[in-house]
């Protein structure tokens, strides 16, 4: 079973007790623990001042009492639970108007290990020793076993996080904490909030694409406040409040099952769907489905809370063949919205029912996840009650372009491409052009000789904008003082060919990868040779 982490304040209060039952179970070795300096003290002491610094501290001896003197204990059934993917659980238990002890709870685990066949990982002896006497209601259990046929759950790394959470924790795969202007910016080595990148990717890189916003909600919004609902929308930062979108695509999650003996994942739907007055709701998925337990068969499509289609709303702007950007660039900053509504539809206030919006502090989203209120980062509108994330949008694609190379004058224009030099020494020009609308992609450029590698020469940078309308009014790369000559290509060669290739890489990512479908490359080729006329005669 998984552990779930306690706060700090239960964890101390139990170390006592789990401590003394290892040393218990260990034969005894008391020395092996740290005793309070109080009983440490009255040791030394008197018979009478022992004993009574013994009955003040009877929470230590208990579970070593229990060992010497297990008498039985009666047990009944109250209730039986299925724990999530990650081997957490809960349950509800009534208790008569009529008693009000405090329950005591002892707990068995048993596991599936194959259709058709459970065992017990978790049963512990004597009884006595291993009950949760005094359960205060609310407060969280660890079970821990050792069993070897115990299956160790799906990694599930813990959540540090305030109770009646909302986490937005990523698009994608990609952790919102990467964002500029959505991560702490007094972190060493935090990108920041920098104005110039607000919604931009701590590299740089842009979105694009199909964007999966992945959500997770604290289980209690749905057992203890009623919010059962959320919706996510988009818009345009420049836009006005009646042109938000909401996500419409359908979001469903997998759950593994049997029927009939056989093992099927069936879907669970979380919407779109109306519910009252409000439209385009999803469910907050419960901490436990139906039957069974949750499932991830399709990362991609098993994660994502809704669905925003940025190609739809911001496409990308083409280029001519002469690389002249055709239209106005619509990505720019845009907004993600996030609400929450209970059963009958209604949008709720988050500030009054609790409910604390976080993000992952962590760029990796691995081991264990702190996060952070999100309202400290500015990324919560308490006033309209919901939480907004600015992304940058960019789904413009790249342009690549060689042009025809020269050296001493002499330009490979014509089909057999070939340039004459006069002098090892000539400089050997290669323009080409890398552009993106808004620079968010890199070129690499080489030109080999023959099969020889590494190429001869090679170059790579960012890419230019483009807006400038005509690639002859852009600077080509490489600049002047970066050519190749002649000799540098050559090398021990006099007469060789040689082939010129650029590819321009797009920056931007939908989360899950990046968009290389707005990739552009090009290629060319050449031959070097000595001006001195070549003549060959060919016999027919």
């Amino acid at each position: 079973m998984h552990p779930q982490p306690l706060p700090p304040r239960q964890l101390q209060a139990r170390v006592p007790e789990h401590a003394w039952q290892q040393a218990a179970q260990a034969g005894g070795r008391l020395g092996a623990l740290a005793l309070p300096a109080s009983l440490v003290l009255a040791a030394r002491a008197s018979r009478p001042i022992f004993e009574r610094a013994i009955l003040s501290h009877l929470d230590l001896l208990r579970p070593l009492l229990c060992w010497l003197f297990p008498f039985p204990v009666h047990k009944t059934r109250l209730t039986t639970v299925t724990t999530d993917e990650c081997g957490r659980f809960h349950a509800l238990i009534w208790r008569s108007i009529v008693n009000f002890d405090q329950p005591d709870l002892y707990f068995i685990a048993r596991q599936r290990i194959w259709p058709g066949f459970w065992v017990t990982i978790y049963e512990p002896k004597p009884v006595i020793c291993y009950t949760w006497w005094n359960y205060v209601c609310g407060s969280e259990v660890v079970l821990v076993t050792a069993h070897p046929l115990a299956h160790a759950c799906p990694p599930c790394p813990p959540i540090v996080a305030p109770n009646n959470w909302v986490l937005f924790m990523a698009i994608g795969n990609t952790s919102v904490w990467r964002i500029h202007g959505a991560n702490d910016s007094t972190r060493v080595g935090a990108p920041g909030h920098d104005p110039a990148k607000l919604g931009l990717l701590d590299g740089g890189a842009p979105w694009g694409g199909t964007l999966r916003p992945r959500l997770e909600f604290d289980t209690s919004l749905r057992s203890d406040l009623g919010v059962f609902y959320y919706r996510v929308s988009y818009k345009r930062a420049t836009e006005v409040e009646t042109e938000w979108r909401p996500s419409t695509e359908a979001v469903s999650r997998h759950y593994a099952h049997e029927v009939g003996g056989d093992l099927i994942l069936e879907q669970y739907p979380l919407g779109p769907q109306s519910v009252g007055t409000s439209a385009h709701l999803y469910k907050i998925p419960p901490g436990l489905p139906p039957l069974g337990q949750w499932s991830i068969p399709n990362a991609v499509l098993d994660t994502q809370n809704a669905v925003i289609p940025t190609t739809a709303v911001a496409p990308g702007v083409p280029f001519d063949d002469n690389g002249v950007a055709l239209g106005a660039d619509q990505g720019g900053p845009w907004q993600i919205k996030v609400e929450l509504f209970d059963a009958a539809g209604n949008l709720v206030d988050p500030e009054a029912l609790g409910i604390k919006w976080r993000v992952p502090a962590s760029d990796t989203l691995t081991g264990t996840i702190q996060t952070r209120d999100a309202a400290l980062l500015g990324l919560v509108d308490a006033a309209n009650n919901r939480m907004l994330l600015t992304i940058r949008l960019d789904n413009n694609r790249s342009y690549a372009r060689i042009d025809a190379p020269s050296v001493g004058g002499s330009t490979a224009t014509d089909e057999c491409g070939v340039m004459n030099y006069a002098a090892l020494a000539q400089t050997v020009e290669v323009p080409f052009y890398g552009l993106q609308i808004n620079r968010y992609a890199t070129y690499s450029f080489y030109v080999q000789r023959g099969a020889v590698t590494p190429p001869e020469y090679s170059l790579a940078g960012t890419a230019a904008s483009g807006i400038a309308g005509m690639p002859g009014a852009i600077p080509p790369s490489p600049p002047a003082d970066a050519l190749p000559t002649v000799g540098t290509l050559l090398d021990t060669c006099t007469l060789a060919g040689f082939t010129e290739q650029l590819y321009v890489a797009h920056t931007g990512t939908d989360g899950w990868s990046r968009l290389s479908g707005y990739d552009s490359s090009a290629a060319r080729a050449f031959v070097l040779a000595p001006e001195t006329a070549i003549q060959a005669s060919f016999l027919v």
